[in-house]
């Protein structure tokens, strides 16, 4: 038994002698109890989103003549801000298991024996140091292949790992030789174009380069580091950690911060009030069944590092997001409500276009609250 327990067991007895000092004693317990139990430490938890990998097909009317990627995917934004199709909206989109897929899979026939192209991109789980490779056995491909890659600290960049100008052939049906990779979560991008019949992606991991197995999951949106608060004595579970974010990501541009209920993440605009510096278009976010979209202008003759924030939605993922390289965080107003925010550079007069799917819960629309400085 605990020392306060047998102080409290022997304030409830019948028998208690010095009663003055042993009911003043029980008052000392009863306000360190209380003190303690306004204590609270921050619990941080890594969470995952349901699996799955983003894609989006151009086909029909809507592809483009077949060739080199650069040619076809040459337009300001796309996945990751590597690149947007030539022609604008795709004629399919959606959410396929992995990046081991065909169009078969993800359109049908008959459209998928005839020419088309594709986007697929998430963020891809690399277990261990070692290597990835394509291995399918389609030919009349082009494709670029991305993925981020690590500064330190942050995965904030996207690297071409692998680009086929030229038809794949009998002699080289794959579109990415073993390459090294690192341990972690990246976000990886495939622009493809098949010429006609079928086209097929099938990433195969291996630690030595010798023997390969399918890397199979992805995930459509960024892992989240979801903080909490709980008290002092609060035992951990699995998975949960005292340590969070690493001191180098304070914004955590890479994978987003949310809190709990109970213990929502205080929200801090990164920059002054933009004023008319900037200009938003056109926010839906599920409004009348709109996808959720919003355009941020830059109105000046200069660079500037801009944060734009939805206001408090019910909604705590966007589905199929597509944040045109910008950085995203989601903070929890703790009242059943979130802001997701989103934040970079823009160029003088230059725009960005953030795009997804409708949410769930959808919204309503609103104002976008946008924040900036001179870069």
């Amino acid at each position: 038994m605990s020392i306060a327990k047998a102080i409290k067991f022997f304030c409830n007895g019948e028998d208690v002698k010095q009663q003055q000092k042993i009911d003043q004693l029980c008052a000392l317990v009863n306000a360190q109890q209380e003190k303690l139990n306004s204590i609270t430490k921050t619990v941080w938890k890594f969470t995952y989103p349901e699996p799955g990998v983003n894609f989006a097909v151009w086909s029909g009317e809507q592809d483009a003549p077949h060739g080199p990627i650069v040619d076809i995917f040459n337009q300001p934004g796309g996945p990751f801000g590597v690149g947007d199709h030539i022609n604008g909206s795709p004629t399919h989109v959606g959410v396929t298991p992995d990046f081991n897929l065909n169009d078969i899979e993800l359109i049908g026939n008959p459209e998928a024996q005839a020419k088309q192209q594709w986007a697929v991109w998430g963020y891809k789980e690399i277990p261990e140091d070692g290597f990835i490779r394509d291995n399918n056995a389609n030919t009349g491909e082009t494709a670029e292949l991305y993925c981020g890659i690590s500064d330190g600290c942050c995965n904030s960049q996207m690297e071409l790992l692998s680009e086929q100008v030229t038809n794949t052939s009998a002699a080289d049906r794959t579109v990415l030789d073993p390459t090294p990779v690192k341990a972690g979560i990246y976000p990886a991008v495939l622009l493809m174009s098949d010429l006609s019949f079928y086209g097929g992606l099938d990433l195969e991991f291996s630690t030595d380069g010798e023997s390969w197995s399918n890397l199979t999951g992805g995930y459509p949106s960024a892992p989240m580091w979801v903080a909490r608060q709980e008290p002092c004595d609060y035992v951990l579970e699995e998975g949960e950690s005292l340590n969070g974010p690493s001191p180098c990501c304070p914004s955590a541009n890479y994978f987003p911060v949310v809190g709990e209920e109970g213990g929502p993440a205080e929200f801090e605009p990164l920059y002054p009030e933009a004023g008319r510096k900037l200009a938003n278009d056109n926010f839906q976010d599920g409004n009348g069944n709109a996808p959720f979209n919003f355009q941020v202008r830059n109105q000046t003759n200069t660079n500037v590092n801009w944060q734009a924030c939805t206001p408090p939605v019910p909604y705590a993922t966007i589905p199929a997001l597509n944040t045109q390289g910008a950085n995203y965080t989601v903070v929890n107003n703790g009242d059943g409500t979130y802001l997701h925010c989103f934040d970079g550079t823009l160029g003088p007069f230059a725009s960005i276009i953030i795009t997804g799917a409708v949410p769930n819960p959808p919204g309503v629309g609103g104002t976008i609250s946008m924040y900036c400085e001179t870069a």
